[in-house]
Order: C-alpha cells, then sequence, then structure tokens
C-alpha cells in the first residue's frame, strides 16, 4: 500500500498519462484508491495522490458504492457555485472556491474500458470537478484566488515545519 503524498510534492503537479490498458493493475489500483479513500474517510481520491501519475480517480456521488473514472473530460454547465474544499494532500488546508459549477456532464471509461456518461449536479459535481482537477495535474491551491493562496500557503508551510 502506498502512501498518500502531500504538497509540494512535485508529483502533484507533474502530467498524468492517458490510460490505454484496462487490465490487473489497473484494477489493483482502483481498489488501492477506493481503500485510501474510505480509510481517510474521503469522497474522492485520485491516482496522483500517491505518485501514480495517471488519468484515474476514484469518487463516491450520494454516498453510494465508489466510481472510477478513468479518462475524464468533463463538460460544464449551470451556475458558478462556492464550495468549502479540503484536500488530502494538503492536510489542514480548507478553501473557500469560486470556480466550481453545479452542473456538469463527465464522459469517462470503467475499468473495463467502456466509454461512459454521467451527469451530475451540485456536491457530486464539485466532487469530480477536485478529483478530475487532480488527474490534470491541478491541485487546490491553483484553485485558490491570489490573496487566499498566499495566505493558505504560508499557513500550509509554517505548519510542515
Amino acid at each position: 500500500m502506498r502512501n498518500i503524498i502531500h504538497y509540494p510534492d512535485k508529483r502533484l503537479t507533474a502530467p498524468c498519462e492517458t490510460i490505454d490498458r484496462f487490465d490487473n493493475e489497473l484494477k489493483e489500483l482502483s481498489e488501492e484508491l477506493t481503500y485510501l479513500m474510505y480509510k481517510t474517510e474521503g469522497v474522492g481520491f485520485a491516482a496522483s495522490q500517491i505518485g501514480v501519475n495517471k488519468k484515474v480517480c476514484i469518487c463516491e456521488f450520494g454516498g453510494k458504492f465508489p466510481h472510477t473514472l478513468i479518462n475524464p473530460v468533463l463538460t460544464l454547465s449551470g451556475e458558478r457555485i462556492t464550495s468549502i474544499e479540503g484536500c488530502l494532500s494538503l492536510p489542514g488546508i480548507e478553501a473557500k472556491l469560486k470556480c466550481r459549477y453545479n452542473d456538469l456532464i463527465v464522459d469517462y471509461h470503467d475499468l473495463e474500458g467502456h466509454l461512459r456518461t454521467m451527469r451530475l449536479v451540485v456536491r457530486d459535481a464539485i466532487i469530480c470537478q477536485h478529483e478530475t482537477d487532480h488527474t490534470n495535474s491541478i491541485t487546490l491551491f491553483e484553485r485558490m484566488d491570489p490573496t487566499q493562496r498566499r495566505m493558505k500557503l504560508k499557513k500550509y508551510m509554517k505548519s510542515r515545519k
């Protein structure tokens, strides 16, 4: 079992590879991500958070069983909403973001490689956007406005000393 990596580990912002092999290794990765998500009481988790730079994430939508999203692509719609988000790779940091949309369509592959489409709203849409950011090498810090980023980054780096 791999460990969760924390900012400023460069693997969190390294480019993630598109997945084109849907094999047992991918299924094992999905199981490991799911285990870590539940162990840490999260609602989502991405492979880059354990240093595996592949476009795969796990999201729990509607409090139901987890979904494995492989190579997710979002089509955002609806209104921008404010969300309060934390991240397992930024322990102790909570951010107020104004960049999320309340409605989206996600196109992704499942573990067998089948292309799927799902519509998500409000909380589930926020979870999906956060985890898909990880698959696109974007951390919570990049989603903050500049003033909040400076304050939170200073607090975070001070807490890591």
